[in-house]
């Protein structure tokens, strides 16, 4: 059998997919095309059924999945919307699959620098005095720890990314503070292993504020070269 004939006799034998993959992929077309948005309500559990032909045990099974990625929330007496803002997931598969590639450190440190840097111009034009007031707070969060002598690494790195979400806010682009808080999520467990190692938060409190600083000063040059030096900071001590 050649290779042309294997792929032939693999896709006759390819599993078709599941009902409630077919209530998946269905409800991501609609997204895409802009036929349903944020808050809007989906019919019924049985019109639904009836319109996809499929079971209600399918719906009902697919809609758990898509509440479980955070695209609809379902609610007693308002029924199944569209999710109106992009909320924590409580399954994320693409967090899952970058974890199970085991990702190196030079990876790490590409995927960092590349999000960061790349968010310079947007955070120099963008941040407001609330994103600096919130931004403060965090810093003032991991100042308090460090003053108090803190060495426990799940507290400091919470700090941490506290101020690396205000960061994100600070964008003022949705799709940015998005990606950008997925890959601080990511890169959690490596925060964390700096902190243990460290056992104070101070490094966190002079390189945060440094970044601080340059937004307060609308010091773009001064904020990119505050970001670069925050992660080689991390990068080296990790």
């Amino acid at each position: 059998m050649t290779a042309l004939d294997t792929v032939r006799q693999r896709l006759r034998t390819a599993r078709p997919p599941s009902a409630v993959d077919r209530v998946i992929l269905r409800i991501r077309e609609l997204l895409l095309s802009r036929a349903l948005g944020r808050g809007d309500r989906l019919p019924s559990e049985g019109e639904l059924a009836e319109l996809l032909g499929v079971s209600r045990g399918s719906i009902r099974e697919a809609m758990k999945i898509l509440s479980s990625f955070g695209v609809v929330t379902i609610r007693a007496g308002d029924g199944t919307r569209i999710a109106a803002d992009p909320g924590p997931m409580l399954v994320d598969p693409m967090l899952f699959q970058l974890l199970l590639s085991n990702p190196g450190r030079e990876a790490l440190t590409e995927l960092r620098h590349l999000l960061e840097s790349g968010m310079v111009p947007l955070l120099a034009r963008h941040a407001a005095a609330a994103d600096l007031d919130a931004l403060r707070a965090a810093l003032g969060r991991t100042e308090r720890l460090v003053a108090e002598g803190c060495t426990d690494a799940d507290a400091l790195t919470e700090a941490d990314l506290e101020f690396h979400r205000a960061l994100g806010r600070a964008s003022h682009n949705p799709l940015v503070e998005r990606i950008y808080g997925f890959a601080m999520d990511f890169l959690r467990s490596s925060i964390r292993d700096t902190y243990v190692r460290a056992r104070t938060g101070e490094r966190g409190v002079r390189y945060h504020g440094a970044i601080l600083g340059a937004l307060e000063a609308a010091d773009e040059v001064g904020l990119r070269q505050a970001i670069e030096a925050s992660i080689a900071a991390w990068d080296e001590f990790r």
